[in-house]
């Protein structure tokens, strides 16, 4: 790759965010695609005059929403992520743990809860089947937190699917980037396991047994306790 010479030295105030906003320009401006390789760590401490912490954490945002793909021991890559989550002030300030937390809990509450229980009421039998499917993918990764993760994902885009409203869907999908790194920051595990795992098969059950109240009083339980696990995670790392 050609020197980059956006190298001028980053002030601290927002410095994490400026530094996301300079690793998209990078991949911006050299047109490079996913699985293209990109500067090294180092390299990227060398180019915007920053400490090893400030890069570590704009990465850890970047690889959540997989604009970044870390392979240990091969480096960095560009990822299939997409970068124009992060022109969204809500999206990067959750990720930067900000004010905006609170308000994408309360959102995701309203979309979901409402799209459990159009599901119940209008989810043929196969899209049944394949929240059946991605619960049950769930059970069986439950020892491999990414994989798990993904499988968690699904499921819930299942239901939306299930709901029939190409709108409130297209809305989960936006968000998916950022639920993703919802539940990864505020998974919380019993015996080795992700102890949601259990918060979903009520919302399983009441979908398939057509019961809208059900299902939407389970999703909002599930997401409530999501919720809390996330705010008290924020909570911890502002400490």
């Amino acid at each position: 790759m050609a020197e980059y010479n956006h190298s001028s030295p980053i002030p601290r105030a927002n410095l994490t965010e400026e530094i996301v906003k300079r690793i998209v320009s990078l991949i911006h401006d050299f047109r490079l695609k996913p699985g293209d390789k990109l500067p090294t760590e180092r390299e990227l401490i060398g180019t915007f005059r920053v400490g090893r912490s400030s890069i570590r954490e704009a990465l850890k945002i970047l690889s959540a929403i997989g604009v970044v793909r870390i392979v240990a021991g091969a480096g960095m890559f560009v990822g299939n992520g997409n970068l124009s989550l992060l022109a969204k002030p809500l999206s990067l300030g959750f990720l930067r743990g900000g004010r905006g937390t609170a308000e994408l809990i309360e959102a995701r509450r309203l979309l979901e809860v409402e799209l459990a229980g159009l599901a119940a009421d209008r989810a043929t039998p196969e899209e049944i089947e394949a929240m059946k499917d991605g619960l049950a993918e769930m059970e069986a990764t439950q020892q491999d937190v990414g994989r798990y993760i993904e499988s968690d994902i699904r499921f819930h885009v299942a239901i939306a699917r299930g709901a029939h409203n190409d709108v409130l869907l297209d809305l989960l999908e936006t968000l998916q980037h950022i639920i993703r790194n919802w539940i990864f920051k505020s998974i919380d595990e019993v015996e080795g396991k992700p102890a949601s795992i259990h918060e979903h098969v009520p919302i399983y059950d009441a979908i398939r047994a057509r019961d809208a109240v059900r299902a939407r009083a389970a999703m909002n339980g599930h997401l409530e306790k999501a919720g809390q696990r996330l705010l008290q995670t924020a909570t911890s790392s502002r400490q």
